[in-house]
């Protein structure tokens, strides 16, 4: 495993030396101290992963890592941060990994034979690993990998989408139709601003002549659902409900 260290700190190529040195099978090729630097050679050596800091004058890594996402086999990024402040965008970019300096070695470690796993699998199957189930979150002042299983609703919250899940409130910068189009098989539109997963939908209800509400497992309040949704929502719960009484109480709806 060919691996390019970015970062602008002595000390922390050092180190990152020190702890790679240590893990069988993997061969540093380069060094770079600059995002620009980090462009080139990532161009010329053509590396598995690089390894690379946010924070460097000039080019910093998150523009470098654009850059290097559009080579040709462009290799893995694992960022390797002192701050969690720069994760969410990190991840936007579809980062393989984010590190919290100071590195601790078990965790360099697991980052790169996930890494590894994940690259010796043919493409088809990345594809399905990677955008499986999971998404990063601003929790609080910190980051959260979130299984989207856990997650009954989710809703637009100004610039951001919020993730409903009991008792704690996660926030991602995508957007609800970057959601919908990534999870088609796990969540169904009840409105312009709500996603609901499938498998937390326990059943709908008749408000008036035309309108409706679906209730979610685990939380508390019923959701509207807006006009152009309905027939939507009716087709996803038949098709998805594993229990019969659900579909009774949608077709009597």
């Amino acid at each position: 495993m060919k691996i390019l260290l970015v970062d602008d700190e002595k000390f922390s190529l050092s180190q990152m030396t020190s702890l790679l040195d240590r893990i069988p099978g993997v061969r540093i090729v380069g060094f770079a101290h600059s995002g620009l630097e980090a462009i080139k050679k990532a161009a010329d050596l053509r590396p598995d992963i690089v390894l690379m800091d946010i924070m460097m004058p000039g080019c910093n890594g998150l523009l470098a890592a654009r850059n290097i996402a559009n080579m040709h086999a462009a290799p893995a990024i694992i960022f390797v941060s002192a701050s969690q402040a720069h994760a969410l965008e990190a991840f936007d970019l579809h980062a393989d990994g984010y590190l919290l300096k100071p590195v601790q070695f078990e965790r360099l470690r697991d980052a790169l034979i996930t890494v590894g796993h994940r690259r010796s699998k043919s493409p088809q199957l990345q594809v399905a690993e990677t955008s499986a189930k999971y998404v990063y979150c601003r929790a609080g002042t910190g980051v959260r990998l979130v299984a989207m299983r856990q997650v009954p609703y989710l809703r637009a919250c100004n610039k951001y989408t919020e993730l409903v899940c009991r008792g704690e409130r996660l926030f991602s910068s995508q957007s609800l139709t970057h959601f919908e189009r990534r999870f088609t098989s796990v969540l169904v539109r009840l409105r312009r601003d709500v996603l609901a997963n499938r498998d937390y939908i326990k059943g709908i209800n008749r408000l008036g002549r035309e309108h409706y509400e679906v209730i979610l497992k685990g939380i508390k309040k019923p959701i509207r659902v807006s006009r152009r949704n309905q027939t939507q929502i009716r087709r996803a719960i038949t098709d998805h409900a594993p229990d019969k009484n659900i579909i009774a109480r949608v077709n009597e709806c």
